[in-house]
């Protein structure tokens, strides 16, 4: 039988942003993916997950992203963490 898990040492817990529509992240994550030619296990062993599976997960909306996993993802891909996240950024530009 195996033994219970200790809560206490397991470390710190991971944080996720909890106001994402992960199911949306996934679809652009997928998105981005294809369009640069990419396989779920290239991708995964790029930002340090184990294989393709975890690619998956995160693409069908069933794995949420950390935000350091988040930053690693957007910086190999070339985009900023917010196109991943569905968020717009309103770029100010001076007129002088």
């Amino acid at each position: 039988m195996p033994t219970p898990t200790n809560p206490a040492r397991r470390g710190p817990q991971k944080t996720y942003p909890e106001d994402h529509d992960w199911e949306r992240v996934g679809a652009t994550v997928r998105e981005i993916r294809m369009e640069l030619n990419l396989t779920q296990e290239e991708l995964a062993t790029a930002i340090g997950y184990r294989g393709a599976p975890s690619i998956s997960q995160i693409e069908s909306g069933l794995r949420p992203l950390t935000n350091s996993k988040l930053v690693a993802l957007a910086k190999f891909l070339g985009v900023h963490p917010s196109e991943i996240r569905g968020t717009k950024l309103e770029v100010v530009r001076s007129s002088s």
